[in-house]
C-alpha cells in the first residue's frame, strides 16, 4: 500500500503543468521587466543593476515573481511599472501598425483584433 502510495505521488509530479510554456514564458517576460527597470536607474546603480539584468540565468528561478522580488529591490515599483507600461506601450503599438496595414490592404482582420485595435487607438486619442 504504501508502495503504492508512493507510486502515485511519483507520477503526480512528473504530470506537465497544464500549460508547459507559461512558467517560461513568465519568466522571460520578468527578465525584460528587469532589464527595462534597470534602465531607468542613473550611473553606478544603473550599470550595476543592467550587469545583474544580463547574467540572469532563467533555469536558476523557479518562478518568474523571484525575478520581480529582486528587480524590485533593486529599482523600486517606479522601475516595474515603468517595464509593464513599455511592453504594453509595444504591444499597442504593434497592434495599431498590423491591423492598420492589413486594413489598407482590404485585406481580413479577425474581430478580436479590430476590438484591440480600436481600444488602442481610442487611448491614444488618434
Amino acid at each position: 500500500m504504501v508502495d503504492e502510495m508512493q507510486k502515485q505521488k511519483d507520477n503526480e509530479q512528473k504530470e506537465e503543468p497544464a500549460c508547459p510554456t507559461c512558467g517560461f514564458d513568465q519568466i522571460a517576460m520578468a527578465i525584460a521587466t528587469a532589464h527595462t527597470a534597470c534602465n531607468t536607474l542613473d550611473g553606478d546603480k544603473k550599470s550595476e543593476c543592467m550587469a545583474w539584468a544580463d547574467e540572469i540565468d532563467p533555469d536558476k528561478f523557479k518562478a518568474a515573481k523571484d525575478i520581480v522580488k529582486e528587480t524590485l529591490s533593486r529599482t523600486g515599483l517606479d522601475g516595474v511599472r515603468r517595464g509593464a507600461d513599455s511592453y504594453n506601450l509595444a504591444i499597442k503599438a504593434g497592434i495599431i501598425d498590423y491591423v492598420a496595414e492589413k486594413l489598407e490592404k482590404n485585406e481580413e482582420v479577425p474581430a478580436d483584433l479590430v476590438k484591440a485595435y480600436k481600444a488602442a487607438i481610442n487611448e491614444q486619442g488618434v
